[in-house]
């Protein structure tokens, strides 16, 4: 029976000189097999291109813009998206007015203070609870 500071004599335990002591791989490594679907991706990608013109992009992107000019929220999440960005953090800026009037405003108002003074708490732990909350 062998210790568990003691491998095992029977083979090399699969651990071929692949690595130095600092578990970096040696000059000549092969790496790994790569993404096998990558050829694959990158021949249906050219055919994609090559079946698209520039006036097609130029439709397209008309097609979008007239859209979000209608109002439709999802060309606008689009179109804004693909010029700008995707938000890093998403906002939830809709508001309910199930209850109505002043007192549903007054929830949604204390709502957001509530999440401010959260963000404040987390994001500047040197503020006091008193100063966050002003």
């Amino acid at each position: 029976m062998h210790s568990a500071e003691t491998p095992s004599t029977n083979g090399d335990n699969g651990l071929v000189e692949t690595r130095d002591c600092k578990g970096r791989f040696l000059p000549g490594n092969p790496g790994g097999p790569g993404n096998p679907q990558a050829r694959n991706v990158a021949t249906w990608r050219k055919a994609l291109a090559d079946a698209v013109s520039a006036d097609d992009v130029t439709e397209v992107a008309q097609k979008l813009l007239d859209a979000a000019k209608a109002g439709e929220s999802w060309a606008v999440r689009e179109l804004l998206d693909r010029l700008l960005g995707k938000p890093h953090v998403s906002v939830d800026a809709s508001v309910s007015v199930a209850g109505g009037g002043a007192d549903a405003d007054a929830d949604a108002d204390a709502r957001a203070k509530a999440r401010c003074d959260a963000f404040l708490a987390a994001s500047c732990p040197s503020l006091g609870a008193g100063e966050a909350k002003g």
